[in-house]
């Protein structure tokens, strides 16, 4: 006390210019306008309606002066929606950053943009061979955080920078070096292509000198941190999509990894890469990502796999805990998960992981000699996954090239496994303390006759399954696994009378959605996300139905009292968006049922006496709301106006819930979707239900 008494004395005269400079440092940050193509640099940048050309930092080959500009931490830079940047002015160095709690943002405003409608701003390469090893962005700052971009057409061939002079650290859409607390989200990297391996390799003049896995051709990483050195502190990419459709070749191979040396990667699709996620951080987290398929390397015929490393997810140099859940990884070459580098335990749990089409793919294998000596031993704990082999393979396993003694420890429980190995974890190679306990392994044929399908995603599709209230209660876990009490979903276990085994935490769902039947049992219908679903990220139209028939036909009156017929069905039971030629982000709500002439409408639905939560689905129109209700007593909802992102779908916002839904079977449930005073045609695009 006597300190503090002489400190407040001393010093409390300061106190009021000290909380003056704060401020003033606070509120010297501005919002700065950047429209490549309308913009000028003569402009002042702070408002729409006088926006920059070139951002300040962008390259600068001489022909063009940029604005002066002052730097504050906080700052962010708004480049217009639908607008292109060529790769002329790229890449953008980002030499100042934020502070804790202040970032800096280079993103979108989604009430400014170029066209009828919201795009994203788009940064290309336009195909032209780089001439440097950075795309897009090179942050040299701490405290950053890029938002909402579409990076495109990035090209690389044998002259190009990295490929002979520096290999393994080479092509990098976006460059993070050593800087600590950046954010990426929401970004869409995709269109980049290469030369062909013959070229490469008949235009290196050390191939034929050099040993086996000096050179890689295959080097293009859309986000990089700091391999090989110290961790990224604070640094997250979440709700992006990395496609390398555009690099497959004659053979059917890829190229491109998707997130290198980054700690934390969440709720990511990352489709037809030779690389997915290789993380380092302490701890490091991938959590909600789509990871499929990840293919053969162009490059494999140079190095091997064993060069290549066709995984899903990859942690290198962790030396604290690594956590790898509620992901949905499918099709990979070499092993889905492969850790062995790691100085803490490694937890994988709530993952669907389906290698039925792979061939000889392992989900989850260690790699034990990659400890060496610095990391004498550890453990993997494997928890409620759902394991889908091909053939007879191993859906665990340690590759040890030293004695036993030496290697992983192995905790595995509440395991699904399905494929034709009766003998599915690889133990021979694991310390023999092991512990290996209520796991449920199936062969194929024994899976589907229970009712697991690919269609479903494995997922069980009624009360009597064998994985549902098969498990033992892994509660005991949630300080050291915050999550670990939910399922893939999000869903609360235990549902029923104990823990279900598996990915999945059994309850009954309904997903249908409104769209004219086309009489032979199918529909066309649009994928989209939604806010609740059958896959990791919530996707649209994947069904659990249970004892619930469809098709339902329901019967919807316009305003004048007409009525007519619509038929509700489940779509095909195909690959999850976007995998099979499904647009990138293709709205849910593209269709839907509304009035021809305006007005309220209203339909009925009957279902089996229980318990639901209804989700009802509309889009939100420029000032507009439909007003829903339902005809059991719950209150009005009403969807918010605006705000429409297919990316993140918000409760009140593109949908909104009845909750605790009383149904009698034989007594309609009537919806209604009204107009506010801004809508002519109140629409209803879907519904979902979930049974208690």
């Amino acid at each position: 006390m006597k300190y503090f008494t002489l400190f407040t004395n001393k010093y409390l005269g300061f106190l009021p210019l000290l909380i003056t400079l704060l401020l003033a440092s606070r509120a010297s940050a501005a919002t700065y306008y950047i429209d490549y193509a309308g913009g000028n640099d003569s402009n002042s940048g702070t408002s729409k309606s006088s926006p920059w050309k070139h951002h300040p930092w962008m390259y600068n080959d001489g022909s063009w002066t940029a604005h002066a500009y002052s730097h504050s931490a906080g700052d962010s830079f708004i480049f217009k929606g639908g607008v292109t940047v060529p790769g002329d002015v790229l890449v953008i160095t980002i030499t100042a950053g934020g502070s804790s709690g202040n970032q800096d943002y280079y993103g979108v405003d989604k009430s400014w943009y170029s066209g009828g409608a919201w795009s994203a701003p788009v940064l290309s390469e336009q195909g032209a061979s780089v001439t440097y090893d950075y795309g897009y962005f090179n942050v040299e700052a701490d405290y950053v955080t890029i938002d909402g971009f579409e990076m495109t057409d990035f090209y690389w061939g044998p002259a190009d920078y990295g490929v002979y002079n520096d290999p393994y650290s080479n092509l990098q859409c976006i460059a993070i070096g050593a800087q600590n607390y950046i954010t990426i989200k929401n970004c869409y990297f995709h269109g980049w292509t290469h030369d062909t391996f013959d070229n490469f390799y008949d235009n290196d003049p050390s191939a034929s000198s050099m040993p086996a896995y000096t050179l890689s051709y295959d080097n293009l990483f859309c986000i990089r941190g700091n391999y090989g050195g110290s961790p990224n502190t604070g640094c997250v990419v979440s709700n992006c999509v990395f496609d390398g459709s555009a690099s497959i070749d004659g053979d059917g191979n890829v190229s491109g990894e998707a997130v290198n040396s980054m700690a934390t990667v969440i709720d990511c699709v990352i489709t037809n890469m030779s690389n997915g996620i290789i993380p380092n951080g302490d701890p490091a987290e991938i959590s909600g990502c789509i990871i499929g398929p990840i293919k053969q390397s162009f490059d494999v015929n140079h190095l091997g796999h064993n060069g290549t490393h066709e995984n899903a997810i990859e942690p290198e140099g962790v030396v604290g805990t690594v956590l790898i859940h509620n992901n949905y990884i499918f099709t990979c070459t070499a092993a889905c998960i492969l850790v062995g580098d790691e100085g803490g335990p490694v937890y994988v749990y709530d993952n669907v992981i389906d290698e039925s089409a792979s061939g000889t793919a392992i989900p989850i294998q260690v790699t034990a000699e990659n400890l060496e000596d610095e990391y004498p031993e550890s453990t993997l704990y494997c928890y409620n996954n759902t394991l889908v082999l091909s053939d007879d393979v191993l859906a665990i396993r340690c590759v040890n090239e030293t004695e036993p003694s030496d290697s992983w420890h192995l905790v595995a429980e509440n395991n699904h496994t399905i494929g034709e190995n009766a003998t599915p974890f690889g133990l021979s190679d694991f310390q023999t303390d092991y512990t290996v306990d209520h796991n449920l392994i199936q062969s194929t044929s024994t899976a589907t006759g229970d009712g697991y399908s690919s269609a479903s995603l494995w997922q069980p599709t009624s009360a009597s399954a064998p994985t549902v209230d098969a498990g033992t209660d892994l509660s005991s876990l949630s300080s050291t696994l915050p999550t670990i009490a939910t399922d893939i979903f999000g869903v609360p276990r235990p549902q029923g009378s104990a823990w279900d085994i598996g990915a999945y935490e059994y309850r009954q769902l309904i997903d249908v959605q409104f769209v004219p039947s086309s009489g032979d049992g199918t529909s066309e219908q649009q994928w989209g996300l939604a806010a609740i679903g059958n896959s990791p990220d919530d996707y649209w139209n994947q069904a659990v139905v249970g004892d619930i028939a469809f098709p339902i036909d329901v019967t919807c009156s316009d305003w004048l009292g007409n009525s007519t017929s619509v038929v509700l069905e489940l779509s095909g039971m195909n690959t999850p968006y976007p995998f099979s030629g499904i647009a990138v982000n293709a709205p849910l709500l593209q269709s839907g049922v509304s009035s021809p002439g305006g007005g309220a409408i209203s339909f009925s639905l009957s279902l089996p006496t229980g318990t639901y939560d209804i989700y009802l689905y509309s889009p939100s129109y420029s000032g507009g709301q439909t007003i829903f209700s339902i005809s059991t007593g719950a209150s009005d909802l009403t969807t918010a106006a605006n705000g429409y992102d297919i990316n993140t779908y918000v409760e009140g916002n593109q949908y909104i819930v009845f909750r605790d839904v009383a149904a009698t079977s034989g007594t309609p449930i009537v919806v209604g979707a009204d107009q506010d005073s801004e809508v002519e045609d109140p629409m209803i695009s879907g519904v979902q239900i979930v049974k208690h």
